[in-house]
């Protein structure tokens, strides 16, 4: 039986020096902050809220609820509330109205370009691509290998339902959540999961982009490829598949960002 690399390092410090205590150690949290000196909790909040439109907790036309009772269900003050719509806004997610409230209109309202705020996500975004586009493979070789069957099954499952509901821009969101879910490495997943959520503000440019009819067909075919490697359990086929994609999302969405800054 293996012992826990924790318990192995420590009965080293004991034995190298044997009144060292890790106890005494403060320790320091690990904790990634995406958005350097800035407010982090409006970025996390509005990431919160995009993936919430997506899954239909607040449809496309609805409003959102007040302020006082959003700051509540998310724990924050109405300030913070109020500075994570404007965010929103900038993105072309909610439009608000004096007297009526907030709407949602994401994939409806324009990408506002002139606004700071949607060029440091779309900084962020691009280099949460890269960085998938660098380490997927290797990612989806560790998890693999840990993986049912029926957990694959359930994955071409979810990726035909979207594929119906033409949703199929929501594949990268999906996928990230089913490494999250079963990789074996905690750390992976964690760093996977603050990568989603820098990945969650590309959805208002996804879905700007959504009527060129072949940025679209991109996702529906890479919907259709998938499913089929699934289905006949082509694992090596799956892997080279998503790292053909996250590379040419990254050549994409980075001639996207250059020309915003033209």
């Amino acid at each position: 039986m293996y012992k826990n690399e924790n318990d192995y390092l420590l009965e080293k410090i004991q034995t190298i020096k044997p009144d060292a205590s890790l106890e005494r150690v403060m320790q320091i949290p690990f904790e990634w902050k995406f958005y350097h000196k800035r407010s982090q909790i409006r970025y996390s909040i509005g990431a919160q809220i995009i993936l919430e439109i997506l899954n239909g907790r607040y449809p496309v036309g609805s409003y959102l609820p007040s302020l006082p009772k959003m700051a509540k269900l998310y724990q924050v003050s109405v300030i913070t509330i109020r500075r994570t719509l404007i965010f929103l806004a900038d993105f072309g997610v909610v439009r608000s109205y004096q007297g009526k409230g907030t709407q949602v209109c994401l994939g409806q309202g324009e990408v506002d370009l002139s606004h700071d705020n949607v060029h440091i996500a779309l900084k962020y975004f691009l280099e949460s691509l890269q960085f998938l586009a660098l380490t997927i493979r290797s990612v989806c070789r560790f998890t693999f290998g840990e993986i049912s069957d029926e957990a694959f099954h359930e994955l071409m499952q979810t990726l035909n339902r979207i594929h119906e509901q033409e949703m199929d821009y929501k594949i990268l969101d999906i996928f990230l959540t089913f490494i999250i879910e079963h990789c074996p490495s905690a750390k992976i997943s964690h760093c996977y999961h603050k990568l989603a959520k820098c990945l969650t503000v590309g959805y208002p440019f996804y879905l700007q982009q959504w009527k060129a009819e072949d940025y679209k067909q991109m996702f529906i075919d890479m919907i259709l490829r998938v499913t089929k490697s699934l289905e006949c359990r082509d694992i090596e086929g799956l892997i080279e598949q998503w790292g053909t994609f996250l590379e040419e999302q990254v050549q994409y969405s980075r001639t996207f960002v250059e020309q915003t800054k033209g």
